[in-house]
């Protein structure tokens, strides 16, 4: 009995390790910007592969067209 719980610990250390790697990495490969304005809504803006994401949703839009538009508007994000 001993060792099948050990053995199920060692497994579920395993399989809790591999996933905080992978989300690190994850979280490292896409950068994000807030952008801030006063009495506007403030929003995070994401660079995945060139392509804007804005709360978790690709807007269609470059990242690069995103945030000049953002800027223009008033915003200011970093």
């Amino acid at each position: 009995m001993k060792k099948l719980f050990l053995s199920l610990t060692v497994l579920a250390a395993i399989g809790f390790y591999s996933c905080s790697s992978n989300d690190d990495e994850n979280s490292a490969s896409i950068p994000c910007v807030t952008c801030i304005k006063e009495m506007a809504e403030n929003f995070t803006l994401c660079n995945d592969e060139g392509q804007a994401v804005v709360g978790g949703t690709k807007t269609g839009e470059t990242y690069d067209s995103t945030l000049s538009n953002a800027l223009a508007s008033g915003y200011t994000c970093n």
